[in-house]
């Protein structure tokens, strides 16, 4: 199960940097920029969720030990996600900088 279109091109583009000879620079190249578009919606998620909780501070009653627990989960969540999405990106970049003879 996913929950946005962004799942099916993390994983085509995990893929691609793991196997990047099956793939086209133009290809790699796109799947680079997927990447960061994703990076960039999971940073406004947390700036979102940032936001909420600076709305929120004033209400003592929503800050129970629960809610603080759920997010912080939710925050290491969207560290994994994002060092996942990072290093993918990483990969890619460095595949399509080699292919074009740019040292990185």
């Amino acid at each position: 199960m996913h929950y946005s279109p962004c799942h099916e091109t993390i994983y085509k583009a995990r893929e691609a940097a793991n196997h990047p000879d099956g793939h086209t620079t133009e290809e790699l190249t796109r799947f680079a920029d997927a990447m960061r578009s994703a990076n960039l919606s999971l940073w406004n998620s947390v700036s979102a969720i940032s936001q909420v909780m600076i709305q929120a501070k004033d209400n003592e009653e929503i800050w129970s030990e629960d809610t603080l627990h759920g997010i912080g989960e939710g925050m290491a969540l969207f560290s994994d996600m994002a060092m996942g999405i990072s290093t993918t990106l990483d990969r890619l970049t460095s595949e399509v900088a080699r292919r074009q003879g740019v040292a990185r």
